[in-house]
């Protein structure tokens, strides 16, 4: 996928997942109440119960419909990636055009759906090696009138030794040239 929204296809069975993510789908999955098919955002304390995840996982809560999302907790890993604590600021002050909107896409995906939303994504930046990510995007309820959220928890590969603030970089370029990412997106149901 260039910019547009992603298209949604079931897992295929030959696709290997990073055990942390899976980690992260099941902990999702345990915590959704008697008659619910989504947790409760009171129900999970990733912190308390999966705290060797966190640093790869953001929290985030849908603005506008899902137009724009406002960072409400960002984990050491993606500040480390992105050279800056994200955490109160909106996705559309992280990035703009082609980008914005293909990544608004892919977060808003489980909200409209009510399913988890796992996604691969390959960045090539124009100098340097490709940035691949992994990441499981998890829709929250919340009490009315309080916005939906999302948990996402984001695996970073293809580097041999991570460098602080490369991927805000990759970023920067994908908001320009939507020849520079690809996104792949899977229903987890």
């Amino acid at each position: 996928m260039h910019g547009e929204s992603p298209a949604m296809m079931p897992l295929p069975a030959n696709i290997s997942v990073d055990p942390d993510i899976q980690a992260m789908v099941e902990y999702w999955r345990a915590r959704i109440g008697l008659g619910e098919t989504i947790p409760h955002r009171d129900d999970l304390d990733p912190l308390l119960d999966v705290p060797h995840l966190v640093p790869n996982v953001f929290l985030a809560d849908a603005l506008d419909g899902g137009d724009d999302f406002r960072i409400r907790l960002c984990g050491t890993r993606i500040a480390d990636m992105l050279g800056c604590d994200s955490t109160g600021l909106k996705l559309s002050e992280l990035t703009t055009g082609h980008y914005l909107q293909a990544i608004a896409s892919v977060y808003r995906q489980p909200l409209v759906l009510g399913v988890p939303v796992y996604s691969r994504s390959e960045y090539r930046p124009p100098s340097g090696e490709p940035i691949e990510v992994e990441r499981l995007t998890l829709p929250l309820r919340r009490s009315p009138p309080e916005a939906p959220m999302l948990m996402v928890i984001q695996k970073f590969h293809g580097q041999r030794t991570p460098v602080h603030g490369r991927f805000a970089q990759v970023i920067a370029a994908a908001s320009h040239s939507p020849e520079s990412y690809d996104f792949t997106c899977y229903l987890l149901d």
